[in-house]
């Protein structure tokens, strides 16, 4: 939201109709956009199609891959799983 806020020119909303106040949990990533500079997000978090539980985080240089199934998983797949969360 904050991204085509920005490049609209519009500023977000502080306060509703009501008057209450507004959090938008989004960053502007204009300058990553037009390589104009770094991404101002400093965590991710990666979830499954399937799953509302994140699959992986990741907070500055630091990441972890997460498999809460109760079922065993072949360590296998768990390492192709994750292989793209870098």
């Amino acid at each position: 939201m904050a991204t085509f806020a920005a490049m609209a020119g519009v500023k977000l909303p502080e306060r509703d109709c009501e008057g209450k106040p507004i959090i938008f949990d989004s960053y502007d990533l204009t300058p990553v956009l037009m390589g104009k500079g770094p991404s101002p997000r400093k965590e991710w978090f990666y979830f499954t199609e399937n799953e509302l539980s994140p699959s992986a985080a990741r907070v500055g240089n630091f990441k972890v891959c997460i498999e809460l199934r109760i079922q065993p998983v072949d360590a296998t797949v768990w390492k192709k799983r994750c292989a793209g969360v870098s």
